[in-house]
């Protein structure tokens, strides 16, 4: 399939070209998903955020791990509202490979990737080879390798167009099935 196929939120793409307001680069997003089943965004935070960086992690609905103790370099925040507001304050997220890297693929944001299966890893693998992100592999988050991410910037453009390509995919096999019924 790929990415020319990803339909994204219509509220996303009004707002892209809303740049004002990004975070230090010493400040990291973590977005995991809806229910981060092996508490992987809980866990690099806490780590990322004894590295002395700003963290902010945002679990889903589904997530249960929502307490800390005395840190004052990380954020949780549950299953925010304003989630698109946030995401576009960000120049580096820790994402898992579901719809969240994608729509940071669009506003150009550097992603380091935490896939959560296999279809997701074959994903990122695929990402990872066109350079369209740092890295997906968690045992590399090393503090060292952390610095690094934070001076990559994604500087690949993707173009989605996703839901007008299937619509003009579904036309050209309906005007090709009448076209064939007619001979």
């Amino acid at each position: 399939m790929g990415l020319k196929y990803a339909i994204l939120n219509p509220n996303l793409q009004k707002s892209k070209t809303n740049k004002e307001g990004k975070k230090a680069n010493n400040e990291i997003l973590i977005v995991i998903g809806g229910s981060d089943l092996k508490n992987q965004g809980f866990k690099l935070a806490k780590k990322i955020a004894n590295y002395s960086y700003k963290v902010r992690l945002i679990n889903g609905p589904l997530c249960k791990n929502t307490k800390i103790k005395d840190n004052n370099n990380l954020i949780i925040q549950n299953d925010p509202k304003n989630f698109y507001d946030i995401l576009k304050q960000y120049n580096h997220i820790i994402v898992s490979g579901g719809m969240t890297l994608i729509e940071s693929l669009y506003l150009n944001i550097s992603i380091f990737a935490v896939p959560q299966n296999i279809i997701e890893r074959n994903f990122c693998k695929f990402l990872y080879s066109k350079k369209y992100i740092f890295s997906y592999d968690t045992n590399k988050l090393t503090k060292t390798n952390f610095k690094k991410f934070l001076e990559y910037r994604n500087s690949k453009n993707i173009n989605f167009i996703g839901l007008e390509f299937i619509i003009k995919k579904l036309n050209d096999q309906i005007n090709q099935f009448k076209k064939n019924k007619n001979r």
